[in-house]
Formats: structure tokens, C-alpha cells, sequence
């Protein structure tokens, strides 16, 4: 089994200012010879600065807006990711085998305000208003985080049938089960889904940690950012730990719009 090597989170921090943070090998002393690209996502309010140094001390500068993502193409296993924060230096750790640093989601006890919160940094660096929880989207969202957790259907998509069979036909897509919900606004509602370890982040922090691996996306982004006809308002969350797998979560959102 490969050793762990150590990986960054950093808390978010506000102001309108670049928040640089170092990302470091101890020099001429890699650990192993194979690379990989690196990806960093920023879930604060502000654009950062990462900074990979090299096995040979050479800096290399990656800048990421808020809410998106950066990539590094050339980092060794045996990298020392470290945060400098004000002089005080944070460190993570990580299974070898997750190459995505999370910088900035929300910590918190409660997974939905982990999320909120983040969405909302993530909105504010946008120059976005923050959206609100709607506790019928909320039940909507958790109740297809449970079906997809209980059957660990990674392959169901949006769809209650497809993830545990034909007794759930009248929840099979988000608009059924929103409407199960109580859900009665007449615009329409969009969800994402997604199964994930995120070995990367403090338990505290997963909720944020969904919130921003969908936002800085290439095909889930859109409800985060006021991206199409329907600018989105509220919105639900629902999480679930997978019944086979440990240390595997499955989660929902749901966005609606009350006029």
C-alpha cells in the first residue's frame, strides 16, 4: 500500500484581498518517482494563489477564481502540501490515491450547513446573493440520498427506479419526489447526485466538500451560478453514508425558485 502523503484544507477567510497558499516538497528528498496532476478547488470567497514548489525548490504559481477549480500537472506523491495562514501552518492527510486538494469548505457538525455555507462563499466571490434552505427540498434531496446509499447505486443518475426498482415509480425524478415533498411553486427544480469517499477533507467538512466538487465541475456548475433561463433561490440538501462501503457518502441537491 502506497504511503499517505499530506494534503491541505484551508479555512475560508474573507476580505478583498489574493489568499496565497504554499504547496510544498521537501527539496531533493522525493518519496516517490511517479507523478500526477494535482487538482486544487477553491470554495472561499476570493480568488487564491497556490504555490507548488518543485523537488528542485522551483515555485510554481496556480491562481483559481472562487468556486473553481485549478490543476497542476506535475506534483510527485511524496509532495508536503502545507498551508500558511497568518503564520500558522496547516496540514491534512490523504489517501494516495485522491489527487484533489479542497481549499476553503465550511466546517461545521451539521453537513447542511457545511454545504449552505459553502455554496454561499462560493456565491459571494460571484457577486451572487446567497440562496436559502427550503425544508421541502431538503426532504426531497435526503430521502433519494438514502435510496442511492442504501442500494449504493453509483450508475442510477436522477433515477428512483433505475436505483432501487419499480416500486419507486412514483418518485422517479426529482420533480415527482419534490412535489411528494410539498413542493408546489410552478417553476421548475434541478438536481445534482453524487457518491464520493472525499478522503481529502475533516468530517466536518463534507457537506462543502459536495457543494464544491459540484460547482467546479464541468457538467453541474450551472444551478451554482445563475447559469440559464431559471436563476435558482432555495435549495435542499441530503446526505447519506453508503451501507457497503466505509468512509463513502452519497449526496443530493435540490434547487428550486420561489418568486
Amino acid at each position: 500500500m502506497r504511503r499517505l502523503f499530506t494534503l491541505l484544507m484551508l479555512a475560508a477567510l474573507f476580505g478583498a484581498f489574493t489568499v496565497a497558499v504554499s504547496a510544498q516538497k521537501k527539496c531533493g528528498k522525493k518519496e516517490d518517482d511517479e507523478k500526477y496532476e494535482q487538482t486544487f478547488r477553491n470554495a472561499t470567497d476570493k480568488t487564491i494563489t497556490v504555490k507548488v514548489i518543485d523537488e528542485n525548490c522551483n515555485e510554481h504559481p496556480v491562481t483559481i477564481k472562487s468556486g473553481k477549480a485549478g490543476k497542476y500537472e506535475s506534483v510527485y506523491s511524496g509532495y508536503l502540501f502545507v498551508a500558511d495562514i497568518g503564520g500558522e501552518t496547516k496540514e491534512f492527510t490523504a489517501a494516495y490515491s485522491n489527487y484533489v486538494i479542497t481549499i476553503g469548505a465550511h466546517e461545521s457538525d451539521d453537513h447542511r450547513e457545511s454545504f449552505l455555507q459553502t455554496v454561499n462563499h462560493i456565491r459571494q466571490g460571484n457577486n451572487l446573493s446567497p440562496m436559502e434552505f427550503d425544508d421541502k427540498l431538503n426532504q426531497a434531496a435526503q430521502w433519494f440520498a438514502d435510496l442511492l446509499a442504501k442500494y449504493e447505486a453509483d450508475s442510477a443518475g436522477h433515477d428512483a427506479v433505475a436505483a432501487g426498482g419499480s416500486e419507486y415509480a412514483s418518485m422517479q425524478d426529482v420533480g415527482q419526489r419534490a412535489t411528494h415533498f410539498g413542493w408546489k411553486e410552478k417553476t421548475g427544480v434541478a438536481e445534482v447526485v453524487a457518491g464520493d469517499n472525499l478522503l481529502n477533507l475533516p468530517k466536518g467538512a463534507i457537506g462543502g466538500g459536495f457543494a464544491l466538487g459540484w460547482s467546479s465541475s464541468t457538467t453541474h456548475y450551472a444551478p451554482f451560478f445563475d447559469i440559464g433561463e431559471q436563476k435558482f433561490n432555495r435549495v435542499g440538501f441530503g446526505i447519506a453514508p453508503s451501507k457497503k462501503t466505509k468512509d463513502k457518502y452519497y449526496a443530493v441537491a435540490v434547487f428550486g425558485t420561489v418568486e
